[in-house]
This record gives C-alpha cells, sequence and structure tokens, in this order.
C-alpha cells in the first residue's frame, strides 16, 4: 500500500497514517497475507499444481486484487482451454 485509503497521504513504514491517524495495522496484514497466497500459487503452478495454484491464487485476489494475480489467473484460464494438461 502506498497511499492511506482515507487521506490518500504517501505511507512509510508506520502503522499509523502521519496525516490522518488511521490504524493501517489490519490492512498491511491483509496485504501480507495475499502476498503469502501469491507466492504459493506461485509454488503451486511452478509444481504443476494448477487446482492448487487456483485456489491459492482466488484467494489472495480476494484479499488484495492486483494485476499479478489476475494476470495468473488468465494464464491457468488460457493454458487449461489451449493446453491438455490431463
Amino acid at each position: 500500500m502506498e497511499r492511506c485509503p482515507n487521506c490518500r497521504a504517501r505511507l512509510g513504514e508506520e502503522a499509523n497514517c502521519r496525516r490522518c491517524g488511521l490504524d493501517l495495522s489490519r490492512l498491511i496484514e491483509t496485504e501480507q497475507a495475499a502476498e503469502r497466497l501469491l507466492i504459493a500459487g506461485v509454488g503451486h503452478l511452478l509444481a504443476d499444481e494448477r487446482e492448487a495454484a487456483r485456489q491459492s491464487l482466488l484467494r489472495s485476489r480476494a484479499l488484495h486484487d492486483t494485476d499479478l494475480v489476475g494476470s495468473l489467473l488468465d494464464f491457468l484460464k488460457y493454458s487449461e482451454k489451449h493446453f491438455n494438461h490431463g
């Protein structure tokens, strides 16, 4: 998270926004959980565990939707449609 969702101030490493004082700790924890799920999803992809990858990526997207997660999910959908992975 680069900016406070409340006042849009640039953020540093603090758990509270310097401008408005918003407690960001839960948001930071949520983004960290999404990152861990993304990393797990990539690991599953590398191991050719496609369903486990999809589940990890979907859970990551539910917590924090990023372009990378969307692209990986699109890749899974495309590869299953165009290649036989049985």
